[in-house]
């Protein structure tokens, strides 16, 4: 078994809702090879340094989103999008500590896949007007904060196209991710990536 993060330990003992439900679904990614990490407020799986599992719970529901679900064949047609303008990132969601009993075999069936999916170097983007890829790390931030998702929609289209190519012009993961994280209040402020008081600028 994967060794636990304390982080995620912390998280457990005060989340609010479904902190039965988010502890099973936590045993079994520490069943597989992927390391335990906690980002966003979330607990996250990763494997050789990218972002595959996030556990996330909701007012009327709780999911494990996968970062790249669009990779998974779903045989057992399951997976969802967590929003209308979702392009890779799928989610499994729950409302029952039952449900998870029920599909415990699947659960870990679909995050092995995506294990594999990322061993044999699969890409999961997604083009969307003019050619511009919306990033599995600002996809993952949309699933762990509803309202940045909304804020970002609620942007001129001119706004959107600017922060999409400025998270999708880093080669790095790790960079894509620290410039969704940088500008989440402008975002949340509806500010364009060049506005007046971007903190990024």
């Amino acid at each position: 078994m994967n060794k636990r993060n304390p982080r995620v330990d912390a998280f457990l003992r005060h989340v609010p809702q479904w902190r039965e439900e988010l502890t099973v679904l936590r045993s079994i990614m520490l069943q597989t090879d992927l390391v335990e990490d906690y980002k966003w407020g979330q607990p996250c799986y990763t494997h050789n340094g990218k972002n595959l599992i996030m556990l996330s719970g909701f007012k009327a529901s709780f999911v494990v989103s996968f970062f790249h679900g669009v990779l998974l064949s779903d045989s057992h047609n399951i997976l969802e999008f967590p929003g209308p303008n979702s392009k890779t990132v799928k989610v499994l969601r729950f409302t029952s500590i039952e449900q998870i009993a029920e599909r415990e075999q699947i659960i870990l069936e679909y995050v092995l896949e995506s294990i594999q999916a990322m061993n044999m170097g699969k890409t999961d983007h997604v083009v969307v007007s003019k050619a511009i890829a919306i990033p599995a790390e600002l996809e993952a931030m949309f699933a762990a904060l509803p309202s940045l998702k909304k804020a970002f929609y609620a942007l001129t289209p001119g706004r959107q196209r600017g922060y999409l190519m400025h998270i999708s012009s880093a080669k790095q993961p790790a960079t894509r991710r620290a410039r969704v994280e940088k500008n989440i209040s402008n975002i949340l402020a509806g500010k364009g990536l060049h506005d007046p008081g971007n903190n990024d600028e």
